[in-house]
């Protein structure tokens, strides 16, 4: 693992089988934490820099399985039972043949909409345990659209669980209503997948309390958004309401690309989301990225935050928040402005505690570590600021250049200028056991990809569906 000028780093949970004398991570000369990991030789790392381990271990090479995941095979030819209907038919038309095929479950026939626009007057219903596939001819715009024509919310459509149902390839428009809505989806081992899902919110000023995706009362489906893109813009993004009690399933968005919206993620009544790897291109009047105010767990990991920064709105604030919230390894960059981003904890701190790991700032003035994180609750809330540091193009901004310089080790940075990088200190209490508890939703956090289905649970999918919203909810899925 060779990374050069980047960072800072998180390096969690890999295993490597080395040849005596060699070295399984040479990293930059920033900000690394390294949890967990395993080396078959001794001085397995190359140190620099601001260096934390935690539980690293050295072992036998034999004790290193060589064993890769298998890929999914292809899937074989299947002859379904296809409803093929003619372009722009009419609600009746799609609602009579998505019935007709409901009625044949166990062989999980298609409904297919052809490339054109729809106009729906009444809500489409996929009932509940049926492995229908409504399938269209592409989500552009151009390609096979569900423009919402009738009377109040909607949904554009619903799918009562639990449900074995396939959604693909097609776009849903309610510019005042809601696109799609899922009813019922938690059951024991549950499974929501979804691919490509493009969800927009409201546009309009007043809805503050909208979201583009809510997913709320879910206790035993686990929700697994993959390349997931839109934008909250007026609204919050992605939204997820617990049950008010401890729960095991996982909701997760692993990569994806976002813009406007006014907060990204919220967890309210102990909901829990994990997020990684998703790219924020800016939010045009927003100042507030992450605002979280009521209960739950919320863990960030490799997420850009583009935001305008001013003196009176922090980028990312906690206002008596009870739970835990973890931000690693993401770029805060201010846009158009010139304030740093920073982090705001307010209100009642007894029950509050966030962690902010290995995190970048891009700056344009000088910044230091108090102008970033700001613990204003009382009593404070625990965790803090830790392995963070400063990028920048300004020379008056990083008055000390490239503070790590004199430790670049045996990969020099190939960028040597005077100015640009620095190390912001450490704030808080953030001991290795604080640092454990926070990546513990990270590290827990299942990977999988549908295969056989579970006729007794929802087991829904949905691949390359784009919607756009102008209720509360864009696309809501619940538990009821």
């Amino acid at each position: 693992m060779i990374l050069g000028n980047a960072g800072p780093y998180l390096a969690v949970d890999n295993s490597f089988r080395l040849r005596p004398g060699s070295r399984g991570i040479k990293l930059t000369w920033g900000d690394q934490t390294l949890v967990g990991n395993r080396y078959s030789v001794t001085n397995g790392v190359e140190e620099h820099g601001r260096f934390r381990r935690i539980g690293e271990q050295e072992v036998l090479a034999p004790q290193i399985r060589s064993i890769y995941p298998a890929m999914p095979p292809a899937p074989p030819r299947q002859k379904r039972k296809v409803f093929d209907l003619r372009a722009g038919a009419s609600t009746a038309e799609i609602q009579q043949a998505i019935d007709e095929a409901s009625r044949l479950t166990g062989d999980r026939p298609l409904v297919h909409l052809p490339m054109g626009a729809y106009k729906i007057e009444k809500t489409l219903d996929i009932p509940a345990r049926s492995d229908v596939q409504l399938i269209g001819d592409s989500a552009g715009e151009t390609g096979t659209r569900l423009n919402w024509t009738g009377s109040g919310d909607g949904p554009v459509l619903r799918v009562t669980g639990p449900s074995q149902a396939t959604l693909r390839d097609f776009y849903i428009h309610a510019i005042s209503g809601s696109a799609l809505r899922l009813e019922n989806m938690d059951q024991p081992g549950g499974l929501i997948f979804a691919d490509q899902l493009n969800t927009s919110g409201p546009s309009a000023k007043n809805a503050t309390n909208a979201a583009a995706l809510r997913i709320a009362g879910l206790t035993k489906t686990d929700v697994l958004l993959r390349a997931l893109q839109g934008s909250g813009n007026a609204g919050r993004w992605v939204e997820v309401r617990g049950a008010k009690q401890t729960t095991t399933n996982q909701i997760s968005i692993f990569t994806g690309a976002t813009g406007s919206a006014s907060g990204q993620y919220d967890v309210s009544q102990e909901g829990r989301l994990v997020v990684r790897g998703v790219y924020h291109e800016r939010s045009s009047d927003s100042l507030n990225g992450l605002h979280l105010v009521d209960s739950g767990v919320l863990s960030i990991d490799a997420t850009r935050f583009s935001y305008a920064t001013s003196k009176e709105a922090p980028t990312v604030a906690s206002d008596s928040f009870r739970g835990l919230f973890t931000l690693a390894t993401c770029i805060l960059m201010p846009v158009e402005t010139k304030e740093s981003c920073r982090f705001e904890l307010r209100g009642d701190g007894k029950e509050t505690s966030v962690l902010a790991l290995n995190n970048q700032f891009w700056i344009t003035v000088p910044t230091s570590a108090d102008d970033v994180w700001k613990n204003l609750a009382k009593p404070p809330a625990h965790g803090g600021l830790a392995g963070c540091n400063i990028n920048t193009s300004s020379k008056t901004a990083a008055t000390t250049g490239f503070a790590f310089l004199n430790e670049i080790g045996e990969n020099p940075d190939p960028a040597k200028s005077k100015s640009g990088s620095g190390p912001l200190e450490n704030k808080g209490t953030v001991d290795d056991a604080t640092i454990l508890k926070h990546l513990a939703p990270l590290r827990n956090a299942r990977v999988w990809y549908p295969r056989s289905r579970n006729a007794q649970s929802t087991d829904l999918r949905i691949y390359r569906v784009m919607a756009t919203g102008g209720s509360s909810a864009t696309i809501s899925v619940a538990g009821r």
